[in-house]
C-alpha cells in the first residue's frame, strides 16, 4: 500500500517547477533533460495513482485537450529525432485524449521534446509512444500538463467501494 498524499505532494511539486519563473536566462542541457525527466516521472506517478484506485474514478476519464501531427515519411529508430520534419505540422489538429492514453505516450515515448516559447518560458512538449512514432506525434501545452497535475494532486477521494467479482475472482473498485 502507498500512502498517496506523498505521491500527490510531489505532482504538486512538478506542477510548480514546470511553471517555473517564466523565461529561463540560460538554456543547457542539463536543463532541457532534467525537465522532460520530470514530466515522465509524472505521468509515472499518475499511472500508479490510477492502478492503485487513489484517485476518484472521475478522474480516470480526465482527458486533456492536445495537438496531433502526422508522419510523412516512414519513422525509425535513427530518424525520429528530426521530428519537425518528419512530421506534418503544418496540418496539425486537435484532439481530446484520456488520461491513461497520455500516461503511455510519455512512460513509452520513443520522442519526448521540450519546446520553449519566444520568450524561453516552457511552452509544449511534442511527444510519442513507440506505438505511434511511425503514424503520429503529439503536442501538449505545458499549462495543460500543469492542470492535469494539479487536478490529480489535489483529488483525494472520500470514499472507495469494494466489490467481489466471481468471474475476476477478485475485487472490482470503484472511488469517489
Amino acid at each position: 500500500m502507498i500512502e498517496s498524499e506523498y505521491w500527490k505532494e510531489d505532482l504538486l511539486s512538478l506542477a510548480k517547477n514546470l511553471l517555473g519563473k517564466g523565461a529561463q536566462k540560460r538554456i543547457t542541457t542539463r536543463f532541457l533533460c532534467v525537465t522532460e525527466k520530470q514530466i515522465v516521472i509524472s505521468f509515472m506517478i499518475i499511472r500508479k495513482l490510477i492502478e492503485l484506485h487513489k484517485i476518484s474514478d472521475q478522474l480516470c476519464d480526465l482527458r486533456l485537450n492536445v495537438f496531433f501531427s502526422r508522419a510523412k515519411i516512414n519513422i525509425n529508430l535513427l530518424n525520429r529525432f528530426d521530428f519537425l520534419e518528419n512530421y506534418d505540422h503544418e496540418n496539425e489538429q486537435s484532439v481530446e485524449k484520456d488520461i491513461g492514453f497520455i500516461c503511455d505516450q510519455f512512460i513509452h515515448s520513443q520522442i519526448l521534446h521540450l519546446f520553449l516559447g519566444r520568450n524561453r518560458e516552457k511552452s509544449d512538449t511534442y511527444v510519442t509512444s513507440d506505438h505511434k512514432m511511425k503514424s503520429v506525434i503529439y503536442r501538449i501545452s505545458i499549462p495543460e500538463i500543469v492542470r492535469v497535475l494539479k487536478v490529480i494532486g489535489n483529488n483525494y477521494p472520500s470514499e472507495m467501494r469494494m466489490i467481489w467479482n466471481e468471474e475476476k475472482k477478485d475485487y472490482d473498485i470503484t472511488t469517489r
